[in-house]
Order: structure tokens, then C-alpha cells, then sequence
């Protein structure tokens, strides 16, 4: 799975890297280029956590991340 920045590509590498630091700072590493690397015994409360960080993050970066004006 990896994680897609859209936008100049300037720009989607540095939302990337925003991403990356956050999600390190909630205890979840995916490599800097946005692949998330998943194995078969992830559980259903690992998957929860990783989702919460997720939303967590968006809704902490949200006016940064917000492609609306």
C-alpha cells in the first residue's frame, strides 16, 4: 500500500514528509516515500491503531493538507 500526495510535486513530497514524522511521533514507521508494508499477522486492534493515528494526523494537519480554498 503507499500513501498518494497529489498536487506539485514539490509539494506532495513535503505532505509526504509531514505525514511520515506524524505517524513516526504515534508510534507507526512506514518508509519516507509513503509505502506502508502490511504482514499477515497484523491484528484487527493493530489495524484500529494504525486507522486512529491516520485520522488522528489528518485532523491535525488538516488546514495544512486541505486542497479547498
Amino acid at each position: 500500500m503507499n500513501l498518494h500526495a497529489a498536487g506539485e510535486a514539490s509539494v506532495a513530497a513535503k505532505i509526504k514528509d509531514l505525514v511520515f514524522f506524524d505517524l513516526i511521533a504515534r508510534g507507526f514507521y512506514l518508509a519516507r516515500r509513503g509505502l506502508i508494508a502490511l504482514s499477515l499477522p497484523v491484528t484487527d486492534a493493530d489495524t484500529d491503531a494504525f486507522v486512529a493515528a491516520c485520522d488522528d494526523v489528518l485532523s491535525a494537519r488538516r488546514g495544512i493538507l486541505s486542497t479547498r480554498g
